[in-house]
Formats: C-alpha cells, structure tokens, sequence
C-alpha cells in the first residue's frame, strides 16, 4: 500500500481533464503488486492512448511493478519529432523480423558525449551495424569501443533496455550517457 505520482502529458492530459480524472501531479492509491497497466487501466487509459511511459524518470514497459513514492509519466502518440529522439519513443513497426536471417542489421545511435564513437568504421551511413546472431546491445557498444561505465540509459525500439537484451534484424538502440543540464 502507497501512493504514486501520476502525470499525463500534451493531448492526453487534455482527455483525461474533460472526463474530470486527475492528470496533474496526481496522488494516486497504490495497492501491493500494482504494475503500470493497472494504473492506467483504473485511469480508462488504454494502450492505444499511449506511446510511452515512463517510471521515475526512465521509459518502462507497462508491466513494471510499482512502489510507494514511484512517479508515473503517460506520453501520447504524437508528441513532437526531436521530444521522441529524445525520450526514446519510435514506434515499432510491425514488421516480423526472421529469425534465422543471418546477418542482422542493427539501427545505433549514440548521443551527446558518445556521438564520436559513431565514426567507427563498422558502422555504414545509415547509423547501422551488421552481426551474426545471436547478439545483444553490449556486443554493439563493444564494437565500438564504447566504454560501459559512460553509458546511464538504453533504449531498444523505444523501449528501456539492459546492456545483455538481445538483438534481432532492424532492431534501433540509443544509447546516452549521463546527462546534466536544467
């Protein structure tokens, strides 16, 4: 039992208020073993109303269990061209990847401080690396030579990631180190 901070953004939050539901720093019940998904399903927000979530600051999938205090961020499809780069938001296209097509081609991008590495010559002009697989985002940085401890935040098909996830064809990583700013 808890509470969590919920805060819906852009078009979203314009829904949410004409249904009179709180979208504002709202203080919102938690119960044990809630996720995500519950609190917006209890919130009439369904999957289609959103492109990203994101939990105390990092995008998570929608089956991320929730704790006391935890601050909760709903982004609808739609929100501005540099915001999504940014953020990590690409839609997925729903193209099924084969599995047995060998090699894969990977789409990385490496932001602020990492963009150098970008220039290894593995990479072609599209920003995309190619491997055997089976692979994961950490055979990507190692290729190219990205040291690990610069790395804070992974991002695999707009989706927060580990170093370890695994890597199928037309996969798109970000990757970003820390970052300060206000």
């Amino acid at each position: 039992m808890g509470n969590v901070l919920f805060n819906a953004f852009s078009f979203l939050q314009k829904k949410l208020k004409a249904q009179d539901i709180p979208c504002v720093n709202a203080v919102l019940d938690l119960k044990d073993g809630q996720r995500v998904k519950d609190i917006l399903d209890g919130l009439g927000i369904t999957p289609q109303d959103i492109e990203g979530v994101f939990v105390n600051g990092k995008i998570a999938p929608l089956d991320t269990p929730l704790h006391d205090g935890d601050r909760i961020a709903a982004l609808p499809p739609g929100t501005p061209g540099p915001y999504r780069l940014l953020l990590g938001l690409v839609s997925s296209p729903d193209k099924k990847s084969d599995k047995k097509k060998d090699p894969i081609k990977i789409e990385i991008r490496l932001f602020a401080s990492l963009a150098p590495y970008a220039n290894h010559g593995d990479m072609d002009s599209d920003g995309c690396l190619s491997f055997k697989a089976p692979a994961t985002i950490r055979d990507a940085i190692q290729r190219l030579g990205v040291p690990e401890q610069e790395i804070k935040l992974v991002f695999l098909n707009g989706v927060g990631a580990s170093l370890d996830s695994s890597l199928k064809d037309r996969d798109r990583v970000g990757i970003f180190p820390p970052i300060g700013g206000g």
